[in-house]
Parts: structure tokens; sequence; C-alpha cells
């Protein structure tokens, strides 16, 4: 039985749960593999996921809740989209260039062209770690950073989130010098684009590619020498 198939199992037994609660019903760890997969099903509109307070733990956060009362085969899931055409479904609490839902796209991308994602953290709870954690198909090490644009005080903020994402890489690169490592942003915002232009030799050092994310859900890997879109 996959992983989606006991997560739908677990909804249309108990109706609404979060992440947590799913991962202790139906016994998947780590907690991260429910939700990518849980993500990956909100992209799909076979669930939603709003933040209410789950009825098994008694706590506010997001929760996942099928899409209609009747139950759904896996059969009947839609088709996987060619990579970089996937319609934008943004959380319906935040825009579409909030950190998770950029992280989602991301990920989306990434598996579309053949990597494995290992973790992805949980950004409506702040979780502490990398963003992503991946290898492509030769096995390397793939480490990425994602930003959103803030909501309030965005020029100001989104110059100290970015700063935030160099320091992240920095600190990757420490890590292990062998990881492949990039920054996942919203395109379209100026600050961003005149910040990535401004620090171009922090970028050659580093060595990162850049993730940008449109407002339609298109995804565009910029490398260090290069835009190449997939």
């Amino acid at each position: 039985m996959t992983i989606r198939s006991k997560i739908l199992g677990a909804l249309q037994k108990s109706g609404v749960l979060c992440d947590d609660c799913l991962s202790e019903v139906t016994a998947i760890t780590p907690r991260q593999s429910i939700n990518i997969c849980c993500r990956d099903m909100h992209a799909d509109k076979v669930l939603s996921r709003p933040r209410e307070t789950c009825p098994r733990c008694n706590r506010t956060k997001i929760i996942n809740r099928l899409s209609n009362a009747q139950e759904v085969n896996s059969s009947d899931l839609p088709p996987v989209e060619a990579a970089g055409t996937e319609p934008n479904i943004p959380s319906s609490d935040h825009p579409w260039y909030w950190e998770g839902n950029v992280q989602d796209k991301i990920l989306r991308f990434l598996k579309l062209q053949g990597y494995t994602v290992h973790s992805a953290s949980d950004t409506a709870i702040r979780q502490q770690g990398k963003d992503i954690i991946a290898s492509d198909a030769h096995g390397r090490t793939v480490w990425v950073t994602v930003k959103g644009f803030p909501e309030k005080s965005k020029n100001t903020q989104a110059r100290h989130w970015f700063a935030g994402a160099l320091l992240d890489l920095a600190r990757y690169k420490d890590e292990n010098e062998d990881a492949l490592l990039a920054m996942g942003l919203p395109k379209g915002f100026t600050t961003y684009e005149t910040l990535v232009r401004r620090t171009s030799s922090v970028r050659k050092y580093l060595g990162y590619a850049i993730y940008w994310v449109n407002a339609n859900g298109t995804v565009l890997r910029d490398d260090t020498n290069e835009t190449v879109a997939r």
C-alpha cells in the first residue's frame, strides 16, 4: 500500500487530520513523508489544507480534508502534468508567493525532473532545518533554501530574507562542499531580482542555482551562468 493510499484511507475513516496525526494513525515515518504527499494531493485537488483545529489532537494547525465526501480511488487521481506546466494552486490562506507555495512548486518541479526528495520543512509552523533535501539522478546531494515575498514591510523584510538565504547557503557549503546548492524565490519582485544581480560574486563563489517560481506556477532553473526553462 502506498503512502497516498494510506492517507486516503485514514481521511476516509476520520474525515479530518493534521499531518502529525496522519503520521501516527498510518504509522508512516518520517513525518515529512506525510507532509510532502499531502501537498502533492492538495495540488492535485484530492484534498484541501486549510488552517483549522484538528479534532484528534485539538491543536490549531494545517489540517487535511478530502475534497469531497465520497470515497476517492487512486485510479481517479489526475495524471502528473508535464514539468513546469502545473497550474498554480496556492494555499487558501496565503498568496501564491508565500514561502509554502513557492516550496510546493519547487518540490513538484524536482520530482518531475527525476530528483528524489528526502524531506521538506513545514513552512506553516516555521520548522527549522533545510527547506528541501533531495538527490539528483546521479545520487548527488541537493539542498535548497526557499524564501517567499513578505506581505508587510515588503522591501525591507525581503532584503533580510534574502540575506538569510545567503547565510543558509554559506553554512551548507561549509557543511558539505560537494552538495548542490540552490535558492528558491518567487519571480517578478524587483527587490529579489536586484539583490541577485548585486551579489553575483557571492553567487559565483557559492555556486548555487536559483529556482524562480512564477505566479502561474511555472518554474525556471537559473544556473550561475545561464537561465534554463524546463
